[in-house]
């Protein structure tokens, strides 16, 4: 399965990668019209070893934190 394919089961349609972060190569999902669409906290799609997933609710703090990611 593709990082896209995965963010399309996940709801998103676009995906951007966004570097890498604790070992994870990462990836922001998004949509296509550009708009922002947050509902909650802006999780990230986690990849290692060929797994996709999406991130907890701590690691996307973790994760904004410690890369003053925002999106």
């Amino acid at each position: 399965m593709t990082i896209l394919e995965f963010a399309l089961k996940q709801g998103y349609q676009t995906v951007k990668k966004s570097g890498t972060w604790r070992g994870y190569t990462v990836y922001t999902p998004g949509y296509d019209d550009g708009a922002t669409h947050y509902t909650g906290l802006p999780y990230v799609i986690l990849v290692k070893d060929g797994k996709a997933r999406m991130s907890t609710p701590k690691e996307t703090i973790d994760y904004m934190a410690e890369t003053n990611e925002s999106e």
